[in-house]
């Protein structure tokens, strides 16, 4: 698996706005040979909120978000992968190729997304 995490810098302070998931490699082993695909992943928030329908007091705020809080999509993430494993006996050792195309943020979840 991997986490890619976007940050921001700011009046002099950086600050993660959230992670890009990706579960599992094995869609991008040699994944368009001689080109380059893209693909797009969702990023996620780092603030943690209840999904409907969760009656939330003030005593269990703090524990119900810990359990079953969600995080909101931010943005997307439009990048190519491709896994090259070294051998065929040890897929887990290999080179990784990757390009970062764009990153775009929903307006409602980002302060001057446009930039």
């Amino acid at each position: 698996a991997l986490i890619f995490q976007v940050w921001t810098h700011a009046m002099g302070t950086e600050m993660l706005l959230g992670e890009a998931f990706i579960p599992s490699l094995r869609p991008y082993i040699w994944s368009a040979m001689g080109r380059e695909e893209k693909f797009e992943f969702q990023i996620f928030g780092m603030e943690k909120r209840l999904p409907p329908g969760f009656e939330m007091t003030a005593g269990n705020a703090a524990a119900l978000v810990n359990e079953h809080g969600v995080r909101n999509v931010i943005g997307t993430m439009v990048m190519a992968i491709k896994w090259m494993p070294a051998s065929e006996p040890a897929p887990e050792i290999g080179q990784l190729g990757l390009r970062l195309y764009s990153i775009q943020f929903k307006i409602e979840h980002i302060e001057a997304h446009e930039k």
